[in-house]
């Protein structure tokens, strides 16, 4: 794991992020939900030679509501 109790300085990230949320009625009150959401940080701090916040992250996400 990172060490976060040491200070760091001059740390660059970026920070890269995009949503897609569909929606679509099943039944009048029967509401299905899909999302995706994509995460990219570049950083420039390495620690022991490793680039520890630096990574891509994929998340999907399917709901179901019932509304009464």
């Amino acid at each position: 794991y990172p060490e976060f109790s040491v200070p760091v300085t001059d740390r660059g990230d970026d920070t890269y992020t995009v949503s897609v949320v569909l929606n679509r009625y099943l039944m009048e009150r029967l509401l299905l939900t899909f999302n995706y959401l994509y995460i990219r940080n570049v950083s420039d701090y390495y620690q022991n030679r490793k680039d520890l916040y630096t990574f891509n992250k994929n998340m999907y996400i399917l709901s179901l509501t019932y509304t009464f």
